[in-house]
């Protein structure tokens, strides 16, 4: 039915699902129709729904957006929008002449969608005289329905992230706790969807599984619309497209009511994400980028994937995936150290493979689950937003060894020697240019009480003409310290010595950077310059740091030859 043939006080017929998979009608009556009000063009339908599942429920749930309104047989609209203040029986229609438009394919602009929508004097009047109340009790606003979004194998602090994630970036979600949904590629349902029933739209499959639930609005041939509003907006997309089966109408407090829901079969691909609804084509599910891992602690091993449909959402469900399979593997949340190899691949903008593999250890007093992955989650951001080439990502692979005490050594002290001469505690040298200078560390253990003594040199270069400091420290030490880093990825190394212009060496940088484990010696220059540097490996991770100032003859004063300067 086109919008203009719409009017005031028509009476018609919707279909939702409250509980299972079967849809259920409510009846509806046209209240008015905002012309041009969501955006220029698009329209919206002002709608009062009643059936005993909605009055139970105190008024529209979050995964009805989407559910088909009709007028003599005629499809009219899709329920998308609610009052502001809360739950009440007002609905927003998107029109079925838009949805109409998504399933063809039409051209979108892509621009941030409206999550608000003014009502004028007259449609605020209306409302108020349906519901016999004054004008001055309507909101002025009605707000796009919030997507219930389903969250499986996450633990209950994973959980807790996700929420202030939805929170800070203003997503219109109500998180809870799901079931997983297969992986990557499965079959296709063998069932088709039906006008009215539950839709889902899925990010990921596997350990975690992140679906946002609602209903759908219109199907012809291979072709189904549903929400009746965007999930991200982001216009083209590859996310999955899936049958749900809705357990309950779940009245929150904080939220209001919702659709509880499990994920179900797969539908196929869903391919475009518009501002009047969503778009899946039926039959072949979307490949996804498979994160891998093998994580084993106190004699448990277990295998585990989470397959992204969107590598935008990789870093973060990476996050998610390793953090809940180390967690549950663990079986707790506590100190302990770990090692770690991981593989992350991907292709250019040319379709050129590319792959970056490292090893590490990592140690922990307080939560090791999240100390061991900080560090591949920050790769992952880097690439993701490198600077130099708009790469995708094709895998991540990692396998973790997990341990129940923290094992680390701590420098706490450094004694130097010129020209191989006696170790004596000092903090600065005075040297010729050329000269070698020998670094004894000494390491304190956590676990047991003898010291690791560590021998570095370093070597003043024959053309240096100003004072220097040698930098003695774990290799892990300060290495994130630039979170600058991650937005302009061309201004700094993995450690901060070399200059990254082009993808390539941002690679090579993450890869090569210094490893927990190292004990690093490096004399600076002017500017932080490296000039000389050494690095011995060890099977611990090394904590702490400490500085020797390096001053050349001639450039100040002081005594000439003999041993180092005291403190």
């Amino acid at each position: 039915m086109p919008t203009a043939d719409v009017r005031d006080g028509m009476i018609g017929t919707g279909y939702t699902v409250s509980e299972g998979t079967r849809p259920e009608p409510f009846t509806v009556e046209v209240l008015g129709v905002l012309e041009d009000g969501i955006g220029p063009g698009r329209d919206m339908i002002i709608v009062r729904a009643d059936s005993p599942a909605i009055e139970a429920a105190g008024g529209i749930w979050y995964g009805m957006s989407g559910s088909p309104v009709y007028i003599d047989n005629k499809f009219v609209g899709a329920v998308a929008f609610g009052l502001s203040f809360g739950p009440s029986n007002v609905a927003g229609l998107t029109p079925a002449e838009d949805i109409v438009r998504v399933a063809e394919r039409a051209a979108a602009t892509a621009r941030i969608a409206p999550r608000r929508v003014e009502l004028d004097s007259s449609t605020q009047r209306a409302i108020a005289e349906d519901a016999g109340t004054s004008q001055s009790s309507v909101s002025g606003t009605m707000k796009q329905l919030k997507v219930p979004f389903s969250i499986s194998g996450a633990g209950a602090r994973e959980f807790r992230k996700v929420s202030r994630t939805i929170e800070r970036e203003k997503l219109p979600f109500v998180p809870y706790a799901g079931a997983s949904s297969g992986s990557a590629a499965p079959p296709a349902a063998t069932e088709r969807p039906e006008q009215g029933g539950n839709f889902a739209g899925a990010i990921s499959y596997g350990d975690i599984t992140f679906a946002g639930v609602g209903t759908t609005s219109y199907v012809c041939d291979d072709k189904v619309v549903a929400f009746g509003h965007p999930f991200f907006w982001q216009g083209k997309t590859s996310l999955g497209a899936n049958l749900a089966d809705a357990l309950t109408i779940v009245d929150d407090p904080t939220f209001g009511p919702y659709k509880l829901a499990t994920i179900e079969d797969t539908l196929g691909t869903l391919d475009q994400d518009r501002f009047a609804g969503i778009r899946a084509l039926l039959g072949d599910a979307p490949v996804g980028i498979p994160i891998t891992s093998t994580v084993t602690a106190d004699g448990t091993t277990r295998d585990g994937e989470t397959d992204v449909l969107d590598g935008e959402f990789l870093p973060f469900l990476s996050f998610i995936h390793l953090a809940s399979n180390i967690d549950f593997t663990r079986d707790q949340i506590s100190e302990g150290s770990s090692s770690l190899d991981w593989t992350i691949s991907g292709t250019t903008s040319t379709g050129e493979p590319w792959e970056l593999s490292r090893s590490n250890l990592y140690s922990s007093d307080y939560d090791i689950s999240y100390g061991s992955i900080d560090e591949i989650i920050g790769q992952l951001y880097r690439l993701y937003t490198n600077g130099f080439d708009d790469v995708s990502f094709t895998g991540l692979d990692v396998n973790a060894v997990i341990e129940e005490e923290p094992m680390e050594y701590k420098l706490s002290k450094v004694l130097v020697s010129k020209d191989g001469g006696e170790y004596v505690d000092v903090n600065k040298v005075k040297v010729d240019p050329g000269a070698t200078i020998g670094l004894r560390a000494i390491l304190e253990p956590l676990q047991g009480t003898t010291d690791k003594i560590v021998d570095l040199t370093v070597v003043v270069p024959a053309t240096t003409r100003t004072d220097s400091f040698i930098e003695i420290s774990g290799g892990g030490v300060g290495r994130f310290q630039d979170t600058y880093c991650f937005y302009e990825p061309e201004a700094c190394g993995g450690g901060g010595d070399s200059k990254i212009e082009s993808f390539a060496d941002l690679l090579e940088s993450l890869e090569s950077a210094p490893h927990n484990n190292d004990l690093v010696a490096k004399l600076r220059g002017g500017r932080g310059k490296v000039k000389s540097s050494d690095i011995e490996s060890l099977d611990q991770v090394v904590t702490g740091q400490d500085s020797i100032y390096v001053r050349l003859r001639g450039s100040g004063g002081g005594a000439s030859g003999g041993a180092p300067e005291g403190k």
